[in-house]
């Protein structure tokens, strides 16, 4: 609750805004225009909102014939809970006002008074420039005006808005009064989209501008209360990533919101969410409007899609211009060809006739991609000769315009160089690890690469730095890496992957900032977090379905036997080699091989439900 002498500054959507609390509305003074039985400002608004809760006014009323008195002030009909006074100017930081609503307060007469004397004007309707006596109040001082206008949920009508504000009446410094409340309401994730991109326009023309917005109506008096509005982050996909994305959204105030493909998957147990289709666009739109920012689980959803999206205003983290190079490996090969960086020598093949010649000029064996859809394992397939190569002709008639052929690197392990992109621009790489792949599917990960020189660890680093900034990306970036050390400069880039990655799991406890939240920070735009290891080593085992359905039947054996050891559930149903969960232990004493020896032992005790497996 607010006196009238605070004034706080925060931040919201990336904007500061300042506060201003008015105390109690003061006793109105001047006279209520008289209607001369003309349509109201308020009739026109409430018949043009969808909803009928049209509010508008026209201030200094029929002096508009005889001349304004730019003192002149006016008490807007309390039925619409909508007062002008003479109370002077309050101070106008950096920034919009939000100025609380406590119109649904029965024990307050006045509603959401501004308090300024100068006029107040609200766009009546869908048509604010034709609002009688905008041009006439702008012209009647050269003072600081105030000019109360409404964003809806239209492009058009934020147009009219700014076309009022470059009028030669409203030379750059002039006050611009922005009311959410008569338009949609200010807790719907589209209209906050639509004020903040309507502010930043203004704030171009070099016009300072308040804004109201809806505080809390729980208020025991009549008194103007601040209110601060969390941004809620839309993931698309309902996997153990969006899941895990949770637990630090929780603690950072934010809501997360689950596109789910069905009730029973991984994150539904840990976030709101909606079940629907991630391939369909209408879907897709839907949930855009439900939040402040989209990002994924995964990297499947239909490219174009995305790119409809993005033109329509919704905010992608990452956007489709950099998620295609995760998307698709043939663009990602064409993208690191273009930014120099070392890769396996590679083709594009449309034909078995096309694979076998690049076969023979890369030299067998050779790896066959589908450049879409395809991830830990699936649509790879390994060709030792041109006689292989010939069975591969059921590849040729599926949906993929050219396949993806490559050398078969021989390298020494495999790496994974994890960078998280804000939107600001910012960058912060997490140390580069070591990973050990069974049957295509990351099994181990050992933080930091244990073997890994401090040459080769920087210029991986550095490449992922070089991917980021190179594509665009927002949010976490993980650089899958062939470790080659007899091959400068030491790695060749193998894949892409634009959110959280499994290869990062060791953050949730072996880092200063996990990289689920670096994600979430790095897609709303907040500084990122230190990625430095806490301890020396850190490894993270998954553990696959195996025969034990009652995982957590399994926790109390492995928890008593390691009690260090930090498990992770996905809340997935056990199949066969279904990744459900993984364990993170910390080398607290700088023994890898003994965290490593824990961490198999743990997973495994679940996997079985017993010691002795």
């Amino acid at each position: 609750m607010w006196d009238g002498t605070g004034e706080n500054i925060f931040v919201m959507d990336g904007r500061r805004i300042g506060f201003n609390g008015f105390g109690k509305d003061p006793q109105p003074v001047g006279h209520e225009p008289k209607d001369r039985g003309k349509a109201q400002p308020d009739d026109i608004a409430e018949q043009h909102h969808p909803t009928g809760r049209g509010d508008a006014q026209q201030i200094f009323g029929d002096e508009h014939e005889s001349g304004l008195n730019a003192g002149a002030d006016a008490v807007h009909d309390q039925k619409q809970h909508e007062l002008a006074h003479h109370i002077g100017l309050p101070t106008i930081p950096e920034g919009p006002i939000p100025v609380g609503n406590p119109r649904k307060n029965s024990r307050d007469p006045g509603g959401d008074d501004f308090c300024f004397d100068r006029g107040i004007f609200h766009g009546a309707g869908d048509e604010p420039h034709k609002n009688a006596g905008v041009d006439k109040e702008a012209d009647a001082t050269n003072d600081t005006e105030f000019c109360d206008f409404t964003p809806q949920q239209s492009d058009e009508h934020d147009d009219a808005i700014c076309d009022v504000a470059q009028h030669r009446s409203f030379p750059s410094g002039r006050v611009l009064v922005v009311d959410t409340l008569a338009g949609a309401p200010y807790e719907m994730p589209e209209h906050r989209r639509v004020l903040m991109d309507l502010l930043t326009r203004l704030d171009s023309m070099g016009h300072q501008h308040v804004v109201k917005y809806p505080a809390t109506t729980r208020v025991k008096n009549p008194s103007y209360c601040r209110r601060v509005t969390f941004p809620t982050v839309g993931v698309v996909g309902g996997g153990q990533l969006a899941r895990m994305m949770a637990p630090v959204a929780i603690n950072l105030g934010l809501k997360l919101h689950v596109l789910a493909e069905a009730d029973d998957v991984s994150a539904t147990t840990a976030a709101t969410y909606t079940v629907g289709d991630y391939t369909d666009y209408d879907t897709l739109a839907a949930f855009a409007q439900t939040v402040d920012v989209v990002t994924f689980d995964h990297e499947h959803v239909p490219t174009q899609h995305l790119h409809r999206l993005a033109d329509a205003g919704v905010k992608l983290a990452p956007g489709p211009d950099a998620l295609v190079y995760a998307q698709d490996k043939l663009a990602m090969r064409r993208k690191m060809a273009e930014l120099g960086l070392p890769q396996p020598d590679w083709r594009a093949v449309t034909t078995l006739d096309e694979l076998v010649t690049a076969g023979d000029e890369i030299g067998w064996p050779v790896v066959l991609k589908t450049p879409r859809g395809g991830y830990d394992g699936k649509g790879v397939w390994v060709l030792d000769s041109a006689a292989e190569a010939r069975e591969t002709n059921v590849w040729f008639n599926g949906d993929h315009e050219a396949l993806l052929v490559e050398a078969k690197v021989d390298f020494r392990s495999e790496l994974s160089a994890q960078i998280a992109r804000s939107t600001t621009g910012e960058t912060k790489t997490y140390p580069v690890v070591e990973t050990i792949q069974t049957d295509g599917v990351a099994d181990i990960v050992k933080a930091p690469a244990p073997d890994l020189d401090e040459q080769t660890a920087n210029a991986a680093r550095q490449a992922a730095e070089t991917i980021a900034n190179g594509v665009g990306v927002t949010g976490m970036l993980a650089v899958e890496l062939f470790h080659t050390p007899d091959i400068a400069p030491g790695f060749m880039i193998n894949e892409l992957a634009m959110r959280p990655h499994n290869t990062g799991h060791w953050t949730q406890d072996g880092a200063v900032t996990s990289q689920f939240e670096q994600h979430l920070r790095a897609v709303l735009g907040l500084p990122l977090g230190a990625t430095d290891p806490i301890v020396e080593y850190t490894v993270m085992k998954n553990y696959l379905g195996a025969d034990n359905h009652d995982l957590y039947g399994a926790f109390e054996l492995a928890m008593t036997k390691y009690p260090a050891a930090k498990i992770h559930a996905y809340g997935k149903s056990v199949r066969p080699g279904r990744k459900i969960g993984h364990v993170n232990v910390l080398a607290t004493d700088g023994d890898l091989d003994a965290a490593l020896a824990a961490a198999i032992d743990a997973a495994e005790i679940i996997r079985h439900g017993t010691t002795d497996y």
